[in-house]
């Protein structure tokens, strides 16, 4: 779905000029526009596979989960994926393993009713070893990164029963950020260990039967960007948000 929006300028001594319509992608295509390594709209009717918008890294789910829920995204009817259990194997590493080597992550995330039961929810871990890795949700409902041995970096912002847009990125130079709904929530330097080379989980990444809502994940072997992020979380709430400087 392509979003048309209008942008009218108020010019002194001119009045008011209206320019042409500017066609706004919709949010998968703004994804893809941003070359993720991989992404996983969760959309799934049926089965135990799930699609990769690059074609490169299905994963394979097993395990107790819901397809067919209720997505993230304003505009768009694309189904979310309720984990109770489940886990999904991407059979190689996504995250990268050297010394500050960039990536981002992206996805949509909510929790259901009642208390937070935390846990895991994705990462490169099967072991407590140096470089294992996990993006995970304490039972006060923070988000957190946590590779072993190194860093481990929490959100402010807490998960509910609402979906939220969570994006962690980590730059060159190891500084690592959170940004909560297309705001930068927290940051931290000295973030760049090195990120154990195993297969790259969904799910249930430790023995926590962590149970929670999640659609439209993407991975990215570079930083996003504050603007990027920001345009990303407007379009999928149906809102212009032109990065700076567009």
């Amino acid at each position: 779905m392509t979003i048309l929006k209008y942008v009218d300028f108020e010019v002194p001594n001119f009045g008011e000029l209206a320019l042409p319509s500017m066609a706004v992608p919709d949010y998968a295509s703004a994804v893809m526009a941003l070359t993720p390594l991989a992404y996983w709209r969760m959309g799934e009717q049926t089965g135990t596979t799930l699609a990769d918008e690059t074609g490169n890294y299905p994963l394979q789910l097993s395990g107790a989960h819901s397809l067919l829920q209720d997505g993230a995204l304003t505009y768009d009817n694309n189904e979310a994926i309720h984990f109770s259990g489940a886990v999904a194997t991407a059979n190689a590493p996504l995250l990268p393993g050297g010394v500050n080597a960039p990536f981002s992550v992206a996805f949509w995330v909510r929790a259901p009713a009642g208390p937070i039961d935390g846990g895991a929810i994705m990462g490169q871990f099967t072991t407590t070893s140096i470089g294992h890795t996990r993006l995970h949700i304490p039972d006060d409902g923070r988000l957190r990164l946590t590779i072993l041995n190194g860093v481990d970096v929490y959100s402010t912002q807490q998960i509910d029963t609402s979906w939220r847009f969570a994006v962690l990125t980590r730059s060159g130079a190891g500084l690592v950020r959170w940004f909560v709904d297309g705001q930068l929530d927290v940051e931290q330097s000295g973030g760049g260990d090195a990120i154990a080379p195993i297969d790259f989980l969904l799910g249930q990444v430790t023995t926590n039967s962590v149970n929670f809502f999640l659609d439209e994940v993407a991975i990215f072997h570079h930083e996003l960007s504050a603007d990027q992020v920001r345009w990303l979380y407007g379009l999928a709430m149906g809102q212009l948000a032109l990065p700076d400087g567009l």
